[in-house]
């Protein structure tokens, strides 16, 4: 079954394959930022990133809050285009508050890393509508 990206039921899904899931690169455990994603089809929803796994809600005492277009965060976070990002960031669709190397770091872990790593973000996105 396939739901829509950061929808309640996208966010259970993903946490049923996170038993099954290796964690993220561990150069990213360090950096906690939170992910405030704009538009979305329920309304502007808050996520965050820290020891390198993303879940629902901000958390406390981040480095960096970023905010972006649903669009945006569907491209980077589910297909793992970068690109898409970049260009929003350049024609300022994207805002940082906080420490961009932070950001830079949970970023490379996007798309990358291990066999197992990469079979879990294809699972994350066959489940994606």
């Amino acid at each position: 079954m396939r739901y829509v990206f950061l929808s309640q039921q996208w966010f259970d899904a993903v946490e049923a394959l996170r038993a099954e899931a290796p964690g993220l690169l561990s150069a990213a455990s360090e950096h906690r930022i939170n992910v405030v994603v704009r538009d979305a089809p329920d309304g502007d929803v808050g996520m965050h990133v820290v020891g390198g796994r993303f879940d629902r809600g901000l958390a406390d005492d981040v480095s960096t809050t970023v905010s972006m277009p649903f669009s945006v965060a569907k491209n980077l976070i589910v297909e793992g285009d970068p690109n898409s990002a970049l260009q929003s960031f350049m024609k300022g669709d994207i805002t940082i508050d906080g420490s961009v190397l932070d950001l830079l770091a949970i970023q490379q872990t996007v798309g990358g890393g291990s066999d197992d790593q990469l079979a879990f973000i294809e699972s994350v996105r066959s489940l994606t509508a």
